[in-house]
C-alpha cells in the first residue's frame, strides 16, 4: 500500500508547476495563479476574513520583459494570523498575489534576529 501511495505521489509531481528546465543558477522560475477582481475582492478580504490594511508596499514585476511597478497592500488579521497581499492593477481592479495564515508581527529585536 505504501509503495502505491508513493508511486501516486511521484506521478503528481510534474503537475505541481515545477519545471526542471527553468532552473538557472540555482534560481527557479515558476508560474503562480493569482486572483483578480474589483472592490468585491477587497470587501471579501476585509469583511469575511476581517483583515485590515497593515503595510503599504510597492511591488515590482517583470511583464513581457518590462519592469512594472504596482502599489500593494499587506492586509492582516492580527487576532487570527490570516494575511493577504493585494496589488492594485488599475482603477478599482486588484489582484491577490499571496495569502496565508500563522502571521504575526515581529516587533522586537530579539525576535527579528531569528531570521538573519
Amino acid at each position: 500500500m505504501k509503495k502505491i501511495l508513493a508511486a501516486s505521489l511521484l506521478c503528481l509531481l510534474p503537475s505541481l508547476g515545477f519545471n526542471q528546465s527553468l532552473v538557472q543558477n540555482n534560481n527557479v522560475e515558476i508560474q503562480m495563479d493569482i486572483f483578480c477582481g474589483g472592490d468585491d475582492l477587497l470587501n471579501k478580504i476585509m469583511f469575511k476574513y476581517e483583515e485590515e490594511p497593515l503595510i503599504s508596499l510597492g511591488s515590482i514585476r517583470k511583464i513581457s520583459g518590462e519592469v512594472v511597478r504596482f502599489p500593494s497592500i499587506l492586509f492582516m488579521n492580527t487576532r487570527t494570523g490570516t494575511w493577504s497581499i493585494v496589488e492594485e492593477r488599475g482603477k478599482e481592479f486588484y489582484c491577490v498575489i499571496s495569502v496565508g495564515d500563522n502571521g504575526s508581527l515581529i516587533i522586537n529585536e530579539k525576535e527579528k534576529r531569528k531570521y538573519y
